[in-house]
């Protein structure tokens, strides 16, 4: 097991020093793509995206999760990936192709064909790396998953911002995406110096597809109604609407991804190999308090700080996107916690418990959209924070029930994450409203300073688990590095 230790200590390291690096990149680039283009140019992308999601949903297959999963892959199971995903690629570059004028008369925006064509060059592109990254992550080499992916970023953001200054408008957005995709493929072939060596095999293919069909289904449903949302709004209301809920939403989904993430992205790899229920539980547990304990201030406090945060990064011209980012960070508290659940059910080997759990989730958000139709845009965000909480419960329950455990233990851990978070959300709220402050960066600069004091004071009164192990973790980090810059000096 010190074996496994170390590997979760390694992925925890690299996925923090990456997924902090790239998604600083990616933030500060919003800030200024947000106040150079319209929020209606952050819409029209956003109108595609349910056409783009599915595509790639098809084109992943489960198939890249078959080969992680098991530990019998050949060089012929990973060719068959490789050529099913181009195959794949092409087909549904085609069939977005002739599709174009389609989706542009769905919205009523005629520039969706050029824009469409364009766009959908960059799943071709990614279908090219999945083999790549997929080796890369059964390995755990998430040194070289992170400083890849970093690398894209890096490369591919200057030339967004350049071209939003000269007035590409949309098209910035849309370069952005294909010039990540491309460097981030070069990398991959690099970093792993991986080529098929073996021709497309049926009995590779359907030894994976019986692992990733249920995946399959699950990526579809996922992208389906994760971006539902983007086709009633952009049909119903407008791009502007749907670009102030697109802005909310990726701002809230940065944040999620800086906490979560870091986790979450070796939960799947990590958990299956271990085969003892007992042992596996305990492990979850840790990373199921600790995602709790590090997510549940961060969006009770960006709810508290949405105004003037977004006034400051985007300029007033977004503030109709703070209502929508309120709402969506009540649903952010549970959706890490539900990610950690269903990688754990995934590494027993269930696929079919994850799959209808993503059933019941996205008929759930199926609904809560469709009820905008008749009660509006504040019905819908309210719906969707009910059935990202029933998503968790069920995630629970079937965690629960896989592994043997009491529900009792989940609660448990959650309630001092949960009273230490309620008691900083009492003190800066009645701050924020009893204090008027002058400037929006003053506003914001204090309540982040006392709800980071409150929050980590009461961590240390009560000697809070979750705090002490990242305490401990940054105190042997600062006297590993003293000890090695000592060796460095002569």
């Amino acid at each position: 097991m010190s074996e496994i230790r170390e590997q979760i200590s390694s992925g925890i390291k690299w996925n923090f020093i990456g997924q902090i690096s790239r998604q600083g990149i990616n933030f500060i680039l919003s800030i200024f793509l947000a106040r150079l283009l319209a929020p209606s140019e952050f819409g029209l992308i956003a109108m595609l995206s349910i056409f783009i999601g599915l595509a790639e949903a098809f084109i992943h297959s489960g198939l890249g999760a078959g080969l992680v999963h098991r530990n019998d892959v050949t060089e012929k199971d990973y060719a068959t990936v490789f050529y099913f995903n181009i195959t794949a690629s092409a087909v549904f570059y085609l069939l977005l192709f002739f599709s174009a004028p389609f989706i542009a008369n769905i919205y009523y925006e005629p520039s969706l064909v050029k824009i469409t064509y364009w766009l959908s060059i960059s799943f071709i592109i990614n279908s090219f790396g999945m083999v790549p990254n997929y080796i890369l992550v059964k390995n755990l080499e998430f040194k070289k998953v992170n400083l890849i992916t970093l690398l894209s970023v890096i490369a591919s953001a200057p030339v967004a911002i350049v071209m939003a200054y000269l007035g590409a408008g949309v098209y910035s957005l849309v370069a952005q995406t294909i010039i990540y995709s491309v460097t981030n493929c070069i990398f991959l072939f690099y970093f792993t110096r991986w080529k098929p060596r073996a021709p497309f095999n049926w009995i590779s293919f359907k030894k994976l597809f019986r692992f990733g069909s249920n995946i399959l289904i699950s990526y579809i449903l996922e992208k389906i109604f994760k971006n539902f949302d983007s086709l009633f709004i952009g049909k119903m209301f407008s791009s502007s609407i749907l670009g102030y809920f697109t802005r909310a939403k990726s701002t809230r989904d940065l944040s999620i991804d800086n906490t979560s993430s870091i986790l979450t992205n070796i939960v799947f790899p990590i958990f299956s190999k271990i085969e003892d229920n007992k042992e596996l539980f305990r492990i979850h547990l840790k990373f199921f308090k600790l995602v709790a304990y590090v997510n549940f201030p961060i969006m009770v406090g960006l709810l508290l700080v949405a105004k003037p945060m977004f006034i400051i990064l985007f300029s007033s011209k977004w503030l109709p996107s703070v209502f929508y980012f309120k709402i969506l960070c009540i649903a952010g508290i549970v959706i890490p916690l539900i990610v950690i659940l269903q990688q754990t059910i995934l590494s027993r080997g269930r696929s079919d418990l994850v799959l209808k759990v993503d059933i019941i989730n996205k008929a759930l958000y199926v609904l809560s959209i469709v009820a905008g139709m008749y009660f509006g845009m504040t019905t819908v965000l309210y719906l969707i924070v009910l059935s990202a909480i029933i998503t968790f419960l069920i995630s629970m329950i079937m965690t629960k029930m896989l592994l043997k455990i009491s529900l009792y233990k989940y609660i448990i851990g959650l309630i001092p994450s949960a009273l230490l978070t309620l008691s900083m959300f009492a003190i800066v709220f009645s701050i924020s409203h009893f204090i008027n402050f002058y400037s929006c960066y003053i506003e914001l600069f204090v309540l982040c300073g006392i709800g980071i004091i409150v929050y980590t004071t009461l961590s240390l009164i009560f000697k809070i688990e979750e705090f002490l192990y990242l305490k401990n973790q940054v105190i042997v980090k600062l006297q590993f590095l003293k000890i090695r810059r000592k060796k460095q000096i002569p």
